[in-house]
């Protein structure tokens, strides 16, 4: 940033009825009002600045979220079964989710719901699993 001579600017402010502190002030005042202007002009404002983080930022977790719904191509062909069934644990190294936010998936309609193979055991229909991963890969 420029350096304010205040002194340079004093012969401009000979006419106005004002102490010498009050004409400091207002030239100092008027070269900060100055200086914000030519900032935002140029792009070198504070506030442009914060903005454009912000941006920066939202843009950078939208792009890690799309990472993380993007399922894992070359794992679920060799997986992922053409008939049959598939358990949880099979399902979340193909698909990038945790546990808990795939059953919240499974609550919500968003993924499809098990298949009770016995009292103890779920698992799904393979064929289920694989229409969901072609639905997020597209």
């Amino acid at each position: 940033m420029a350096i304010l001579d205040k002194e340079k600017y004093m012969k401009y402010m000979e006419k106005f009825d004002m102490t010498h502190e009050q004409k400091v002030e207002y030239i100092e005042t008027l070269w900060v009002f100055a200086q914000n202007f030519v900032a935002k002009q140029f792009g070198n404002h504070p506030i442009q600045h914060i903005l454009e983080d912000r941006e920066r930022e939202k843009k950078k977790k939208e792009e890690e979220e799309q990472k993380k719904l993007k399922p894992r191509k070359h794992l679920s062909k060799r997986i992922i079964p053409e008939v049959g069934f598939v358990e949880l644990d099979v399902i979340l190294t193909v698909f990038p989710v945790s546990e808990e936010e795939w059953l919240e998936g499974v609550k919500s309609g968003d993924y499809p719901k098990p298949v009770s193979l016995s009292k103890k055991t779920k698992a799904w229909r393979a064929k289920d699993i694989s229409e969901l991963l072609k639905r997020y890969e597209s």
